[in-house]
């Protein structure tokens, strides 16, 4: 009543070629956000799909629109706009002093 020893072995074996594609794609999206393939690949061996998934949340997140973006990048590929080296804007940044001038210049 139960399967034969060569289906078990064909399933075993998809099973396998399955957790080795999602541990190297593990690897390659945490490669492309940055992160170390090497760790990636031993933790997509160890968790197959679900590493696969924690590498979308690789990388740094842009502070302008969002979306994730490679942990060294100048420049976001989606907005366009530079990044500073520790994830913030260098030219876009209002600091506190800035906005009491401005505010003290309408009221003249």
């Amino acid at each position: 009543m139960g399967f034969s020893t060569d289906a078990k072995f064909v399933f075993l074996l998809i099973l396998i070629l399955v957790w080795l594609f999602f541990a190297g794609a593990a690897a390659i999206k945490a490669n492309q956000r940055g992160a170390r393939p090497l760790l990636w690949l031993i933790l997509g061996f160890l968790g197959g799909p679900f590493a696969w998934l924690g590498s979308f949340y690789t990388g740094s997140t842009c502070p302008h629109c969002r979306s994730k973006i490679h942990r060294r990048a100048t420049t976001c590929p989606r907005c366009l706009k530079p990044q500073a080296a520790d994830g913030t804007s260098p030219i876009y940044e209002i600091s506190p002093e800035a906005l009491i001038a401005q505010s003290d210049r309408q009221e003249r």
